[in-house]
């Protein structure tokens, strides 16, 4: 399977297919010197460890 990249609001932005179905509200994205795009999701809130850095993030 593959996506293109659209461009909204002067944002790139891959649309899913229906068959992925996200497991988390927000994600980390990195990409790799290979030009790999990874989607981490962002564990919520209850699961951190008292690290005020991470992002705030709720179950869809």
């Amino acid at each position: 399977m593959s996506v293109k990249i659209q461009s909204i609001n002067h944002m790139n932005a891959f649309l899913l297919p229906a068959t992925i179905q996200p497991q988390a509200k927000n994600y980390h994205v990195f990409q790799a010197d290979d030009g790999v795009i990874l989607l981490i999701p962002v564990p919520p809130v209850a699961n951190l460890k008292n690290d005020s850095s991470q992002i705030e993030n709720e179950p869809l």
